[in-house]
């Protein structure tokens, strides 16, 4: 849950609000929240169309093709500071709740996005971190780094 400033700051009125008003206090719990949707061999494939339609729709236009944050938005100069998602160091968890509530400058997408929708994004967002995210080998075992909850790095 977003604390009560973000009634202000994205619009949030009517919401129910987190007790605890520290900035990013329920940010930084999110870091634990693991995408319920996995990837496995026989479902990659249609995750990664579905994400790509719902990238090209809702993100492209600030965080590029390539994620670098340098969309036709930013590029024209209508916002400034797109975050490059290739680059991002946060857990999935804090991912989706930065899309669905929104963080700095990005407003939240809830209302256009439903939550499976966003987890989606997220696998899609992590393919930008590492290339071979959501790929597999013929035993059916992923070959891609996965995220862990403070910081992105690979685990074997």
């Amino acid at each position: 849950l977003p604390n009560a400033v973000f009634a202000q700051t994205h619009g949030y009125f009517n919401w129910d609000f987190t007790a605890n008003n520290e900035m990013d206090y329920e940010y930084l719990q999110s870091a634990a929240d693991k995408n319920p949707y996995k990837l496995t061999a026989e479902n990659t494939e249609e995750v990664f169309a579905k994400a790509k339609d719902l990238y090209t729709a809702n993100c492209l236009h600030c965080h590029g093709e390539k994620g670098d944050g340098n969309g036709p938005m930013v590029t024209a100069g209508s916002y400034v500071g797109a975050a490059n998602l290739g680059g991002l160091t946060i857990a999935e968890g804090q991912m989706f709740y930065s899309i669905y509530y929104g963080r700095n400058a990005m407003g939240g997408h809830s209302s256009m996005l439903n939550k499976k929708e966003i987890w989606t994004l997220v696998h899609y967002i992590r393919k930008f971190q590492d290339p071979a995210y959501g790929t597999f080998d013929a035993n059916g075992l992923a070959v891609g780094a996965e995220v862990k909850k403070d910081s992105l790095s690979v685990m074997k």
